[in-house]
């Protein structure tokens, strides 16, 4: 079932000079740690009016000391009005008294000394009304109300804002009269719908009267309470109004906080390179103005993003700056905000005990903060990790109250976390799950509401995993298998799910409401001009994101899998699921039988010992070495010696050298003995019975097929195998699967292009002529008439575009190019026209989600082509690309592949499977065929030092998984 949200899109700058700027995209971090300061209650130039008979002196005390206000010199500003008071009360001057105890209250308000603020304020207030100055009154009443909003009185706060808007109204002081609006949309408890009336009563003033000014603070307003409630598509809107408005009217210093608030919402999203961009640029205006409350806030929102990049030098450094600056300003509030903050830092550097005195002291300075369950929950987290589990229930009890009386539903999902964990070692389990649930369903209406797009949307899942990790933990402790399954599942690939879901709303004729909803969002899309996303060169079907990364329209939120579905898909595959956790110190694996039955098992090793063992596996390729003065071999060894021992190793196709000795076997055996033995009595006992595998961190960078149990026997020997990044992904291969059924196969083969592009630095790929032999030996077993071939010259990227289409199955014998750091940019190499176009010789991931193909199965018998990066949400690589552009089925590579082994593998998989047209049972037949004559001594390979008969080792034939349907 399909949600489709509201499709409010990512848009663009209307000026290059801020799309350069706004390099952002968006995983849910805390406005606590990187905004504080409300666009409306900002410092601003509030001069007093000059009036016949105030001395020269007194006006010019006055003057000086509002600018220096709003250049955040608190001290200085305070001497300058304090003077000023003193030479008005002389002169019996009431008017500049006034303004003088006016400048003093917004001096104490900014200082955070709330008590001292209020009472100058009223002083203003009653000379005012001595002086029947109802404009000034006005003002007044309307700073008290901030006040008393910061004094935590709702009600006095209220009561002077109306006071104000009635006295505003009255003299027909509109624009006066918008801003009270918004200091009325601070309050809590504000119902939505009096909040939209409050920001479009705001919003008809600004455009009555043509402020841009005021139009971009109401859209600021707008835009942070929509992040907020977590409405971050509203949120990303608005700001981005918000921003073209005070770059129109120049509003330098509106602008820079409108970068902060960007840089928080997409921060959100998980691009902390690019939330950076957005703070640095703030940063720039605010110290070329001398906004020093400001340039706080940047250093501050700077500091969050380099901690979640792990660069905790700079994320000191940043605070340290900005508590320097904090306490410059005399500010009780701003130097308590700081002062958490850090602690923060200590608490990721491991000093849970100074994150603690932080805390406590910021707590004291400012016990009724904008931002006090932040703190709360950082004080439960360090108490948590020093042990004093009761000190960390009660700090997590205050922050869940405190965000629940403001209904901050983005951060509520936090200290719901901190109360369970706290909860679960006080032994109160079932009260921690009950805790956890609730958190895991308010981020089920945070993802419904999320920017719609895919980049964005993996980032929010994997910010989240920490709450997954532990709901699961949960569950297995309490022995509640098929609820710790489904909160697994709920975790895994959600965001490539959402994909998938919007790609078949793409392509249904039916449902009209929700095409025209999905043809709205790609209109919107597609069109240039003011507050729309312009698009790269290049395919419609990709948006492109701040900073140039590019992205995918993804309107739709599938609902979770349930255990009930999980066993219906094993079901429908006559197959046995086995589904896997890591966390960091235990990993949890489930059996989901198609009898019905969910049973699950708890393992004591860490995803860092995991991790280690899988690299071991791979330990028997090394770099190709080639003899030279540069190149060290081992101890005690020359270059050329190193070169001459290597020269008698077979190569891979990627370059490598295979190095193999029987100690790397260990790593397989141990493996297995980890991830299979545990749940083998629940495993299937015909041999050659089919099980599907659901891996998770780690785990997507191993074959399990090259597991090895007691017996030196392989998994392979005993079991078909087949992947999904989660079970909901099935359900989606398998629709794909009913459109292609009764189609005659259909085989494109390519292979050992010609004019191949160059990499970084010009280096050029090799030429690969065992892919023209691999090709050779699949064609030779396969119906003549149903096979096109391009190798060499004929294997173009623009021949492939065109053939692509129309083919059941298509094998690519080829280089792949796979980048982790811009995966839209990943790419089969494939033969070049001389062109920078489309044809360019680079079939591209961005562009391979952008094909339309109706091919059952995909080959990729390239390098690592079922690598990619690995986040929460899976691998993001070609497989992902490919089940977009429709494909239900994928073959692919963990590692490279040497030609001879890949040869034999790859004719025997296609024999196989065209008599079969099962494709986990061609691969397996495949692999032990290989297996076998791998120990008989029969696959022979040629090195420049002669003829090498290979060992019987999994890296020559383990290294392709398939990949969704089987």
């Amino acid at each position: 079932m399909l949600v489709i949200p509201r499709p409010v899109l990512c848009k663009a700058w209307r000026t290059a000079s801020l799309l350069a700027a706004a390099s952002v995209a968006l995983v849910l971090a805390s406005p606590a740690r990187g905004a504080w300061l409300d666009p409306a209650l900002t410092p601003q130039v509030e001069q007093p009016t000059a009036r016949p008979g105030t001395s020269p002196a007194i006006e010019d005390l006055l003057r000086e000391g509002f600018r220096l206000y709003d250049n955040s010199q608190l001290d200085l500003a305070q001497q300058h009005f304090e003077r000023a008071r003193e030479l008005s009360q002389a002169q019996k001057d009431l008017r500049s008294e006034a303004e003088a105890h006016r400048g003093l209250g917004l001096v104490f308000d900014q200082k955070a000394q709330y008590p001292v603020a209020q009472a100058e304020l009223e002083q203003a207030l009653k000379l005012f009304e001595v002086l029947s100055d109802r404009r000034g009154a006005a003002r007044v009443h309307r700073q008290l109300g901030a006040v008393a909003r910061m004094m935590g009185d709702w009600k006095e706060a209220r009561e002077h804002y109306n006071k104000a808007l009635a006295e505003f109204d009255a003299l027909g002081e509109l624009q006066e009269k918008a801003n009270v609006l918004i200091n009325l949309l601070y309050l809590p408890g504000i119902a939505p719908e009096q909040e939209q009336k409050l920001i479009q009563e705001g919003l008809g003033i600004s455009r009555q009267v043509g402020d841009r000014r005021l139009e971009g603070k109401l859209l600021h307003v707008w835009g942070d309470h929509a992040f907020v409630r977590g409405d971050f598509s509203a949120a990303l809107e608005k700001l981005e109004q918000a921003a073209a408005c005070f770059e129109e009217a120049k509003a330098r210093h509106e602008l820079a906080r409108v970068f902060t608030s960007l840089g928080r919402l997409h921060r959100a999203h998980g691009s902390y390179e690019q939330a950076l961009e957005c703070y640095r640029r703030g940063l720039q205006i605010q110290e070329e103005i001398g906004d020093r409350q400001g340039v706080i806030q940047s250093l501050n929102a700077m500091a969050v993003a380099y901690s979640y990049l792990g660069k905790q030098k700079e994320v000191l450094e940043q605070y340290q700056r900005a508590l320097e600056l904090a306490r410059q300003t005399g500010s009780a509030g701003i130097i308590s905000f700081i002062l958490g903050n850090l602690a923060g830092a200590y608490q990721e550097a491991g000093d849970s005990a100074r994150a603690v005195e932080l805390l406590e002291e910021a707590l004291r300075l400012a016990p009724d903060s904008e931002v006090v369950e932040y703190r709360y929950s950082g004080l439960s987290q360090a108490y948590y990790t020093l042990g004093k589990y009761p000190q960390a229930l009660e700090a997590a009890e205050k922050a869940v109250a405190r965000t629940r009386q403001k209904q901050n539903l983005e951060f509520l999902p936090r200290p719901l976390l901190r109360r369970a964990k706290a909860k679960q070692k006080l032994g109160k389990t079932a009260e921690a799950l009950v805790d956890a649930h609730e958190a895991l369903a308010a981020l089920e209406q945070l993802r419904a509401r999320l920017v719609p797009a895919d980049f964005m949307k993996r980032g929010f899942g994997d910010h989240n995993q920490e709450l997954f990790a532990f709901t699961i933990e949960l569950h297995q402790e309490l022995g509640q298998p098929k609820e710790g399954l489904e909160a697994a599942e709920q975790a895994r690939a959600r965001a490539f799910l959402d994909l998938l879901a919007a790609r078949q709303l793409q392509q249904k004729t039916v449902e009209p409401a929700g095409l025209v909803a999905l043809r709205k969002l790609e209109n919107e899309l597609k069109s240039g001009g003011p507050g729309r996303t312009q698009f790269e060169k290049g395919p419609s079907y990709a948006l492109t994101l701040r900073g140039g990364q590019p992205d995918l329209p993804s309107p739709a939120s599938t609902k979770t899998f349930s255990s009930e579905q999980m066993v219906a898909t094993a079901s429908r595959l006559h197959s046995t699921i086995l589904s896997y956790w890591v966390n960091p110190d235990a990993t949890y694996i489930w059996v989901v039988s198609s009898d019905g039955s969910v049973r699950s098992v708890s393992v004591e090793v860490s995803a860092q010992r995991l991790a280690q063992l899988i690299r071991e596996t791979w330990a028997g390729l090394e770099a190709s070495v080639e003899p030279g003065p540069e190149v060290a071999g081992g101890e005690g060894e020359s270059a050329t010696v190193t070169a001459k021992r290597l020269r008698h190793r077979p190569r891979l196709r990627g370059g490598d050298v295979v190095v193999l000795d029987e100690s790397q076997k260990e790593a397989w055996r141990e493996l297995y003995r980890l991830l299979i033995r545990p749940v083998r009595s629940l495993l299937p006992a015909a041999s050659g019975s089919l099980v599907t595998i659901v891996p998770h961190g780690p785990l997507f960078l191993l074959s399990f097929a090259g597991l090895l149990d007691e017996q030196d026997r392989y998994l392979v020997e005993t079991y078909r195998l087949h992947y999904a990044p989660a079970a909901a992904v099935l359900e989606f291969t398998e629709k794909k699967k009913e459109q292609l059924a009764g189609h005659p196969p259909r085989y494109l083969l390519i292979a050992d292009p010609t004019g191949l592009p160059r990499l970084a630095g010009a280096r050029q790929l090799p030429p690969l002529p065992g892919a023209r032999e691999e090709v050779a030996a699949i064609r030779r077993g396969l119906p003549r008439e149903a096979v096109t071939v391009l190798l060499g010259g004929q294997a173009q990227e623009e021949n492939v575009r065109r053939l692509i289409r129309d083919v059941s199955i298509v094998h690519f014998a080829t280089h792949g190019i796979v980048r982790d750091d811009q995966p839209f940019d990943s790419f089969l190499a494939l033969g070049a026209n001389g062109s920078a176009g489309p044809d360019d010789g680079r079939l591209t991931a961005q562009e391979i989600y952008g094909l339309n193909l109706q091919a059952d199965l995909v080959v990729l018998s390239a390098c690592r082509s079922a690598l990619g990066k690995l986040s929460g949400d899976g691998m993001v690589g070609f497989t992902r690309a490919f089940f977009y552009a429709g494909t239900p089925s994928i073959l692919a590579t963990l590692w490279d592949v040497a030609d001879e082994p890949t040869s034999r593998l790859m004719s025997n998989f296609y024999r196989a499977f065209d008599r079969t047209h099962d494709k986990s049972l061609a691969l397996r037949a495949a692999q032990l065929h290989l297996l076998r004559a791998l120990r008989q001594g029969r696959v022979k390979v040629n090195t420049p030092a002669g003829t090498v008969v290979l060992p019987e080792h999994p890296v020559f034939w383990a290294s392709f998984v398939l990949l969704g349907e089987p």
